[in-house]
């Protein structure tokens, strides 16, 4: 054992106690080649963001939940600043951070899209919405105000018609495909992420109507 001992000694400390430069380097490079940390996401903005949306693209957005997908239609001509801002928190990877939803009320409302799962954290700024005059149709896709009537990042697919109340509620949106997804959520379930795909409505210019063939003349017999 002690012969064992002296063998290992004999090894090992050329290599790292002694001036050995080779050996230096080889540590000096181990401990550079250690990868930095990845920073944190941005969660939070001073503002609401710029406006973005283009009357002449329509938007559709694809919500991923652990129970599968709903589909959506965005009302872009008619709720701008909503889809704008939904657009951008879904480009800057908002609502895609795994998180519990916020509310389920059964047979009327799916609340997501806080980062907390009592509906707390925003993305730091906040909306005015217009103070909610007509019901909300069953399917709608809406942006959801707190108390003060701001609205920041948290959403909701609504499962019955909302009338006027309280919570306002500023709709942005319409369910196309995936109610049945909506109305299977619970409280246990989770927003695992958005995405918005666009389309080119500006029409192609008319094509050109084409030339007329230019006319011959009869030849002299």
């Amino acid at each position: 054992m002690v012969v064992a001992l002296f063998l290992v000694a004999v090894i090992v400390v050329p290599v790292y106690l002694t001036g050995n430069p080779t050996a230096a380097a080889i540590a000096t490079a181990q401990v550079d080649a250690t990868p930095a940390p990845t920073p944190a996401p941005v969660r939070s903005w001073a503002a609401p963001p710029t406006m973005a949306v283009k009357d002449t693209v329509k938007y559709t957005a694809v919500i991923q939940t652990s129970k599968g997908l709903i589909r959506a239609e965005l009302a872009a001509a008619d709720a701008p600043q909503l889809v704008n801002n939904f657009l951008f928190l879904t480009n800057q990877g908002f609502y895609s951070t795994g998180q519990k939803l916020n509310q389920v009320s059964a047979n009327t409302r799916v609340d997501m899209g806080a980062l907390n799962p009592d509906g707390t954290g925003g993305p730091g700024y906040s909306m005015d919405l217009p103070e909610a005059r007509q019901p909300v149709p069953i399917g709608s896709l809406t942006f959801v105000a707190d108390p003060s009537g701001k609205a920041g990042s948290r959403f909701a697919v609504t499962l019955a018609t909302q009338p006027p109340g309280p919570v306002n509620l500023g709709v942005f949106g319409r369910v196309t495909d995936g109610l049945d997804i909506a109305r299977q959520l619970t409280p246990e379930d989770t927003l695992i992420r958005v995405s918005v795909n666009t389309q080119n409505l500006t029409p192609l210019p008319p094509a050109a109507a084409p030339s007329p063939a230019p006319s011959v003349s009869p030849q002299a017999p």
